[in-house]
């Protein structure tokens, strides 16, 4: 079986999208290495960061334009002219990872799936520019009505398909996402308190995700002011821009740049040293307004820390009942919520338990075998 993967996320997206393509590709290679793997992408960037564990070999190849393709034109190849390199290749099955595929693959062979991971956009068009939204919702419903299989990565994003995109019931397939094996591998040796060149605090809260409007992270910020717990501090691990400097500024004005560090400022963070991060926290929070899924939610989890998460973000799926829900916008609730965990143990054992317990069905190799099945079903 030959199977060609939309690869450009893999080699430039840190978490989201691109975590969701290098762990389906990790577990394939590890649990299915009879296959042969293609990786389509306009240009390699491999960061130290992204932990990409493999390089070219018998069963996994590159693909990308050339030295001869304009750089500017790399887009118009994804998009439109990798059709070339995906017949010469003569795959079985393209796997659009990151909600889309080539405009002009309509063909039967390879048979197409495609990966959607949320209808953010449509669900809170505010923190998208009219023309994001244009483009994201041609692009998905293009990739859905063009691909023999859908695969949503929760039930939530299935009926957001169908409900706000008429897409078919019968042609959508849930399967979750899973996480690096990193996260849940025993370690017999102690975990350093010095990553990246940082001495993590003895206590401190964990955030995880993208410092953008929609992830919310300035509700932990509201709620840190408040907390009765003064001894905790905040560890932020995520990049942007506008939206940081808005945190900072809100930091800057309440006095709390002594509780708060940007860790991504100080480098780049691999997955085995953001493994041991979440270890030593001593809760996570995830103030999201709205997730497809929420990967750092079951990393979390493994990971044996505490997760409160915001009851209206559609999370119950990674979460089940291991998480606190809590109205994250009610800076007050939120702060008594975490106070209440940091403070009995027994309240955090037990939801530390309970999470163990759910994420057993997000392990890689299960995962991995669902997608696999998809492929299959297509094929025989």
């Amino acid at each position: 079986m030959k199977v060609g993967f939309d690869a450009k996320r893999i080699f430039h997206n840190q978490r989201g999208l691109g975590s969701y393509g290098r762990n389906l590709l990790q577990g394939l290679l590890k649990y299915h290495p009879q296959a042969q793997y293609y990786l389509y992408t306009p240009k390699i960037k491999s960061l130290p960061e992204l932990n990409l564990p493999w390089t070219p070999q018998h069963n996994l190849k590159l693909r990308t334009p050339g030295v001869m393709f304009p750089g500017f034109l790399n887009g118009l190849w994804r998009s439109l002219l990798i059709n070339q390199s995906i017949n010469e290749d003569k795959l079985d099955i393209y796997h659009g990872l990151s909600q889309e595929v080539p405009f002009n693959m309509t063909s039967s062979r390879p048979r197409v799936i495609v990966t959607v991971h949320d209808l953010i956009f449509l669900k809170y068009p505010q923190f998208f520019s009219p023309l994001n939204r244009k483009i994201y919702t041609r692009k998905i419903a293009h990739a859905c009505a063009n691909s023999d299989t859908v695969l949503a990565i929760s039930e939530q994003t299935k009926s957001d398909l169908v409900t706000m995109l008429k897409i078919k019931q019968n042609k959508i397939r849930v399967v979750y996402q899973g996480c690096d094996e990193i996260y849940y591998q025993e370690t017999v040796e102690p975990i350093p308190r010095s990553i990246n060149n940082f001495q993590l605090p003895e206590k401190y809260i964990l955030y995880v995700g993208a410092l953008v409007p929609h992830k919310n992270a300035m509700a932990i910020l509201k709620a840190l002011r408040l907390m009765k717990e003064r001894d905790y501090h905040l560890i932020i691990v995520g990049k942007g821009k506008k939206y940081y400097h808005q945190l900072q500024e809100f930091i800057e004005r309440y006095n709390l740049s002594g509780r708060v560090t940007f860790l991504s400022n100080i480098g780049p963070i691999s997955n085995k040293q953001l493994a041991a991060i979440y270890r030593l926290a001593s809760l996570f929070v995830f103030p999201s307004l709205m997730e497809g899924f929420g990967i750092p939610v079951i990393e979390a989890m493994f990971s044996g820390i505490p997760v409160i998460i915001n009851q209206q973000a559609g999370l119950s799926e990674a979460a089940g009942d291991a998480a606190l829900e809590v109205d994250v916008n009610h800076s007050e609730l939120l702060a008594e919520s975490i106070d209440q965990i940091l403070k009995d143990k027994s309240i955090s054992k037990n939801m530390v338990e309970k999470g163990a317990l759910h994420v057993q069905k997000f392990k890689l190799e299960r995962v991995t075998s669902q997608v696999l099945e998809c492929y299959q079903q297509l094929l025989y």
